[in-house]
């Protein structure tokens, strides 16, 4: 029950980090069975593709969606906090970052 609970209330996943021109980018999912709202990020991040200035927070994620973030550079933190609503609450999730930079 205690994994249950944890998938329900912290969805979401990363599929990977590459890097562009414009710093290092990761997938984010919500997979689970509601709809997310991004309420912010502790590093800087836009969404890709499209305009590398649109905000984070306000984007909405529904169930099995996924976004592409963009940081303004190549090695990010090996961990970013996303903080979301979902059920009416405001969580906020740590979501390990893979093959993070060598320190």
């Amino acid at each position: 029950m205690l994994i249950g609970s944890y998938t329900t209330f912290h969805p979401l996943r990363t599929t990977g980090l590459g890097g562009g021109p414009g710093g290092a980018s990761v997938v984010v999912r919500n997979n689970g069975l509601g709809t997310v709202t991004l309420v912010g990020i502790d590093t800087p991040a836009a969404v890709w593709p499209g305009d590398l200035h649109r905000r984070v927070s306000g984007l909405t994620l529904s169930p099995h969606a996924s976004v592409m973030l963009t940081f303004r550079t190549q090695c990010p933190p090996t961990v970013v906090h996303v903080r979301y609503r979902l059920f009416g609450r405001v969580w906020t999730q740590p979501i390990p970052l893979p093959m993070p930079c060598p320190q």
